[in-house]
C-alpha cells in the first residue's frame, strides 16, 4: 500500500499541539511539580500548629493548588511554545523534513521516498507505530514518521494503512 503526504511547518505544529497534552512525562511533571509546591507551602512554619483553624489549613491548601495549578500550566505552556518554535526551525534546516513523502508499505519495511532521499527502513528498525485519532507516528531509532490523516483520502484509507503498518510491524518485531 502506498500513500503519499504534502508535510508543511503547520502540519508539524498541530501534531505537537495534538501529542503535548497526550504525553505521559508532561502529566508526571505535572503531578511532581504540584505535589512540590503543596508540600513546600504546607511545610511552612505555623501551619500545622494548635493556633490555626481547620479553615484556615483547608482554605490554604485550596489556594495553594489553585497557584500551583496555574504556575504548572503557564510554565509548561511556555516550554512547549519554546520547544515547538526550535523544533520548527530546527527542522527547517534539515532538508527533506518538510515537503511530499511517500511512504510505501513492503514486505521488508517501510520505504520513505522524499524529493532528497530514499529511505528503507526495516521492521525490526521501527521502535514504535503509534496510532491516534489525527495521526500515526512511525518512531525510527532517533526520529520518528508522522503521518497527518487529513493527507488520507478517506477515514478508512487511513485506518486500512495504520492497521497494515502496525499488523507488519509486530509481525516482524
Amino acid at each position: 500500500m502506498k500513500i503519499t503526504t504534502n508535510y508543511s511547518r503547520l502540519d508539524h505544529l498541530f501534531m505537537q499541539i495534538y501529542l503535548f497534552p497526550r504525553s505521559k512525562t508532561v502529566w508526571l511533571l505535572t503531578i511532581s511539580l504540584w505535589a512540590s509546591l503543596i508540600y513546600l507551602a504546607l511545610s511552612g512554619q505555623g501551619l500545622f500548629s494548635d493556633e490555626i483553624c481547620v479553615f484556615c489549613i483547608l482554605f490554604s491548601i485550596f489556594v495553594i493548588s489553585v497557584l500551583a495549578a496555574i504556575a504548572t500550566s503557564l510554565f509548561l505552556i511556555a516550554i512547549a511554545v519554546l520547544g515547538f518554535s526550535i523544533s520548527i526551525l530546527a527542522n527547517s534546516l534539515i532538508p527533506g523534513m518538510f515537503g511530499e513523502h511517500e511512504f510505501e508499505l513492503k514486505d521488508d519495511g517501510l520505504f520513505e521516498t522524499t524529493d532528497v532521499n530514499e529511505t528503507l527502513t526495516k521492521w525490526k528498525g521501527l521502535r514504535s507505530v503509534g496510532r491516534y485519532k489525527k495521526y500515526i507516528i512511525v518512531r525510527a531509532g532517533i526520529g520518528f514518521y508522522p503521518l497527518p490523516r487529513k493527507h488520507f483520502d478517506s477515514q478508512e484509507q487511513y485506518d486500512e494503512f495504520g492497521e497494515q503498518l502496525y499488523t507488519h510491524w509486530k509481525a516482524h518485531k
